[in-house]
């Protein structure tokens, strides 16, 4: 399962995915185009999985968590960790100016 939220500038409370998960630590590969720090975690607990957290040069931040299970919501079926995207594509992906925030 992947959960993904995009979160504006200046926003007083850390993403979800942050608070949900404990062990971050600098991103230490190289940062994509557009980013300007990254952190990622790997967690056991509710069958494992990894998240990350950039904040990009366009002022949003974006956190993305790759879990193998979420909750009860996880259809029959469900492709374990392992089978899912690694840390370097997660931070690939938050990177893409195309996730955005509309305009009010």
């Amino acid at each position: 399962m992947i959960q993904l939220e995009v979160v504006s500038p200046g926003h007083d409370v850390e993403p979800q995915i942050v608070l949900n998960h404990s062990g971050w630590a600098a991103y230490g590969g190289r940062l994509p185009t557009g980013v300007s720090k990254a952190r990622v975690t790997n967690y056991s607990k509710d069958g494992g999985g990894h998240a990350v957290i950039v904040e990009r040069f366009d002022g949003l931040s974006v956190a993305i968590d790759a879990a193998a299970t979420w909750g009860n919501n996880a259809a029959p079926g469900s492709p374990p960790t392992t089978d899912l995207p690694g840390v370097k594509k997660l931070v690939q992906l938050a990177a893409d100016p195309a996730l955005t925030l509309p305009k009010l």
